[in-house]
């Protein structure tokens, strides 16, 4: 059952990196879907990419809203990420290099750093 559920929220959510239509999400996947968007939106960015979705984030936020999260659950939250994360990456492949326009020196260095 939930393999083939979360092959549909993989479809669902390529389809919608793909075109950016909305997703068209099943209903047994609804809690789910809305689950991974809602912590997606909490994700943390690495130095050079996004970084996946922490187990320990996925706790708090099922602790928080009261929602008890089973193994099966949190693998197709996870499941989920890794396409998220898959497609994120490849887009930042695909995309020119920019340089910087300045190279860097001690003073812009502070100016960011502090």
């Amino acid at each position: 059952m939930f393999r083939y559920l979360t092959h549909q929220l993989v479809a669902a959510l390529e389809q919608h990196l793909a075109t950016g239509r909305p997703p068209v999400v099943p209903d047994a996947g609804v809690l789910l879907w809305s689950a991974f968007v809602e912590l997606s939106t909490a994700r943390r960015c690495g130095f050079a990419s996004p970084e996946p979705i922490a187990h320990s984030e996925i706790e708090a936020w099922a602790r928080i809203n009261r929602w008890p999260l089973a193994p099966h659950h949190v693998a197709v939250i996870r499941t989920l990420d890794d396409a998220w994360l898959a497609h994120a990456r490849s887009t930042m492949k695909k995309a020119p290099q920019q340089s910087a326009a300045q190279p860097i020196n001690p003073a812009a260095f502070d100016a960011v750093f502090g």
